[in-house]
């Protein structure tokens, strides 16, 4: 197994967001399983980005039970693709 070079510069909140984002939206899951858990793609993300996120399920409760900004990573690089695809069209 390839160790992986790519390094997470967001927070564990950050990523936990994207997670439950990505699942949401049906786009990723375990190859061979009909139900994907949270976990199991989480810890894709941390074999990717040699990472480890600890209080996994305390952190996720916390990004769910936002009471202001509910995506703010989300809404942060949906900010930077579209600032980036402007200056490509510019």
């Amino acid at each position: 197994k390839r160790k992986s070079t790519l390094r997470w510069n967001g927070t564990d909140n950050d990523l936990i967001e994207l997670v439950a984002a990505l699942m949401a939206a049906g786009v990723v899951g375990l190859r061979g399983r009909e139900e994907t858990y949270f976990v199991d793609v989480i810890r894709v993300f941390e074999d990717a980005f040699n990472l480890k996120i600890n209080a996994l399920y305390t952190k996720r409760g916390k990004v769910f039970d936002r009471c202001t900004v509910s995506t703010p990573f989300i809404d942060s690089i949906r900010k930077s693709y579209i600032k980036m695809l402007d200056e490509r069209l510019a």
